[in-house]
């Protein structure tokens, strides 16, 4: 899981040698989608690098930012941002957003497209062969159905066993293997979607109601002595300060008329 990835990513110092044999690490495993959050409309104009750093500033354990791209390798408004320790990335899950040049962003559980599983013994999507219920198996090439494959004398003529084309069966490229990924990632997509997250919200944002005024509250409540001899006091500061700074001014204007004549 994220948790054991992440302890092996880097809590562990390698030894060079194992069993008296020496070895060299020479990259480190890519961050698995469990370990990214997804950021979403961030502009075509943003600066990725500077982006990345101001995340890494106010964000721990952030080891890479990818913006992502279409299937054209376009450039998209969908931003991934890849961790490597799973309780700083839970932490702004339950948030829901970051903050990222003092903007707001809303952020999501990244999901790549959903992998496929094919079965190798009757070439059908969404079991493994192990599962499988055919008895027979099915030709990879010509997808006939035969008792035994090594026996089995193939035309040589390829032929997909979902949709007919001239195509292997086990084709990514194929319409119904496309289609299946489609459904299925957007099962997973809604399945997620629904789950709900205990995010933090500000509390200051959270104003309670306030009460219905009422004839009753006005006429029973009272201030004390003090309160009102306090108020009174600071009323007439505010006013003696007024009344001097119209005095100056209107100095100021005395003196203005005689420079003037």
């Amino acid at each position: 899981n994220s948790r054991s990835f992440s302890f092996l990513l880097i809590d562990i110092d390698w030894p060079d040698n194992f069993g008296g044999e020496k070895f060299t690490i020479e990259r480190k495993p890519t961050i698995p989608p469990q370990l990214a959050i997804l950021i979403d409309n961030v502009s075509y104009k943003t600066s990725l690098l500077e982006m990345e750093n101001d995340i890494k500033s106010r964000y721990d354990n952030v080891v890479k930012v990818i913006r992502l791209k279409n299937k054209n390798q376009f450039d998209t408004k969908f931003v991934k941002v890849e961790f490597n320790f799973p309780k700083a990335l839970d932490d702004i899950l339950n948030k829901g957003y970051m903050t990222i040049d003092y903007i707001k962003h809303d952020v999501k559980e990244y999901l790549p497209q959903a992998s496929i599983l094919i079965c190798s013994n009757c070439m059908g999507l969404g079991h493994f062969c192990n599962q499988c219920k055919q008895t027979n198996a099915t030709c990879k090439l010509c997808s006939e159905q035969v008792k035994d494959v090594s026996t089995h004398q193939c035309q040589g003529v390829v032929k997909c066993l979902h949709f007919g084309g001239a195509h292997h069966s086990n084709d990514l490229k194929c319409m119904v293997i496309k289609q299946f990924r489609s459904d299925l990632t957007k099962t997973l997509l809604s399945s997620t979607h629904k789950q709900s997250f205990n995010r933090q919200t500000d509390p200051s944002l959270q104003f309670p109601p306030l009460p219905q005024a009422s004839k009753q509250l006005s006429i029973n409540y009272h201030i004390s002595t003090n309160v009102q001899n306090g108020i009174i006091i600071k009323l007439d500061q505010i006013l003696n300060s007024i009344t001097k700074f119209e005095n100056t001014i209107g100095d100021l204007t005395k003196h203005t008329k005689v420079i003037e004549e």
